[in-house]
């Protein structure tokens, strides 16, 4: 069992990296695998078996399976007490818990991991075993999201110094995909479209279709936030085109909420409004919530944007509020206050509008010379 286990854990990132996600043989091999991991039990020889298993269910947006998977790897990593194997288990789980939208506890088990491969990384770095830069890339995401957005950046720089340091394209390609998030999420568009287009010259030079498919839809976002909106969206739905054929359903949930946000700039309603149904009918099905509040926000400023949509578009703000909260998502509960805020003001409600928004910029501790909290006190001045 454990010799076929390790055998089939070759083949499938192989059946992967050239046929993608939807290749019909990975799910033969991932059903197969999971009934031999059930019948060798809880031993320590399946922790690597384990762990391609889970890497596969993760980034194929099976949130539910890839959770399973990764608290049996916490499990046990506890009971062998090995570093290595501690730091995969808590780099696995919080991961999943990011992209399942549970930031606080994703952020201590990445900060955990983190700290194992720190006590020392010249042995784990070089180790394609230790998930030192992916640890980092995706505590940027539980950081930016609890409202750390100066954390994160920092995160993500280390991690694409690290991975420029090791000298392996798959690892700079994987940092690089999450600076360009982290600077999108800051609103810092100043570099991106350079970082989108090394992205896809190192992708196709090493024949990464994933991060090429990743990269070109970075690259539309950069075009269109540079003006050139039709050739923007052109290059975003071919970058999305490739994630979708690839089978990488996990980052394509992200780009809809992209899409849509560049719809709704143009005032193109009704497809913005189509691509957040999507998103949140993955969102729902698949609990892939890592969008989940931005795409109710959209969905209320494109209802703005229709004559009779004010108040489903109120209510779509309130949905996207009672999420981030629930998800301590103080970024996202920022953005929506100020989107639900503009609109209680200019409907004469200053105070509630107001009052709504300075107990939530209270909140933060960092990152006040990024466009969104500039904007916060900016707004909060002019309701005063």
């Amino acid at each position: 069992d454990l010799i076929e286990l390790r055998l089939l854990m070759l083949l499938g990132p192989m059946l992967v990296a050239t046929q993608g996600f939807n290749a019909p043989e990975l799910i033969t091999i991932l059903a197969r695998s999971q009934v031999l991991v059930r019948r060798a039990g809880e031993r320590p020889e399946i922790f690597g078996v384990l762990f391609g298993l889970w890497s596969v269910q993760f980034a194929s947006g099976q949130m539910r399976e890839g959770l399973a998977t990764a608290e049996h790897l916490l499990t046990l990593a506890e009971r062998v007490q090995q570093p290595m194997a501690l730091g995969g288990a808590n780099s696995a789980l919080g991961s999943n818990l990011t992209w399942l939208g549970d930031f606080e506890r994703a952020r201590v088990h990445l900060e955990r991991a983190c700290a194992i491969y720190d006590s020392d990384l010249p042995l784990f770095l070089p180790s394609s075993k230790a998930s030192v830069i992916p640890s980092r890339c995706q505590l940027t995401w539980a950081l930016w999201m609890l409202g750390f957005p100066d954390q994160a950046k920092k995160r993500a720089e280390e991690a694409l110094a690290l991975a420029r340091r090791l000298s392996r394209p798959f690892s700079t390609a994987f940092a690089l995909t999450y600076s360009i998030a982290t600077a999108a999420r800051r609103r810092e568009t100043v570099g991106i479209r350079q970082s989108a287009e090394g992205l896809i010259e190192l992708a196709r030079e090493h024949g990464f279709p994933y991060w090429s498919a990743v990269g070109t839809m970075s690259l539309g976002c950069a075009i269109a936030d540079e003006g050139d909106v039709e050739l923007g969206l052109e290059t975003m739905l071919e970058g999305m085109h490739g994630l979708e054929s690839f089978g990488a359903d996990l980052i394509y949930c992200y780009a809809l909420s992209l899409l849509a946000d560049v719809y709704m700039r143009v005032r193109r309603t009704d497809e913005g409004l189509k691509a957040v149904d999507a998103g949140l009918e993955r969102v729902e099905s698949k609990d892939q919530r890592l969008a989940e509040t931005e795409l109710y926000r959209l969905r209320g400023l494109l209802l703005l944007q229709r004559p009779t949509g004010k108040e489903a578009a109120l209510e779509a703000f309130r949905r996207s509020l009672e999420v981030a909260k629930r998800q301590h998502a103080l970024s996202m509960e920022l953005r929506t206050a100020m989107d639900l805020a503009r609109v209680l003001a200019a409907d004469g409600a200053r105070e509630e509008a107001r009052s709504l928004v300075e107990p939530i910029y209270a909140r933060f501790t960092e990152g006040f010379s990024t466009p969104d909290l500039k904007d916060a006190a900016a707004l909060l001045a002019e309701l005063r």
